[in-house]
């Protein structure tokens, strides 16, 4: 079992963390004995909510830049 979130709205924070971990962790070629890694300890809760506050802040820059570059198409 993998680790699960401590409450009912981070779900979706989970599941974009695991495929983000999935895809830094898991070898090339993955095969049943590596399944070993993902276990319930594979990733604290804590690191999966944090998740919230960096997509927070890159969806701000993205649309910080989007309004500048409207901004100096306007002008």
């Amino acid at each position: 079992m993998v680790p699960q979130q401590d409450n009912d709205y981070d779900c979706g924070l989970f599941v974009l963390y695991f495929m983000e971990r999935f895809i830094k962790d898991a070898p090339p070629r993955l095969i049943m004995s590596d399944l070993d890694m993902f276990g319930k300890k594979w990733f604290r809760p804590a690191e999966a909510s944090r998740l919230r506050d960096s997509i927070k802040t890159l969806l701000e820059k993205h649309f910080e830049d989007a309004k500048n570059k409207l901004d100096a198409i306007d002008s």
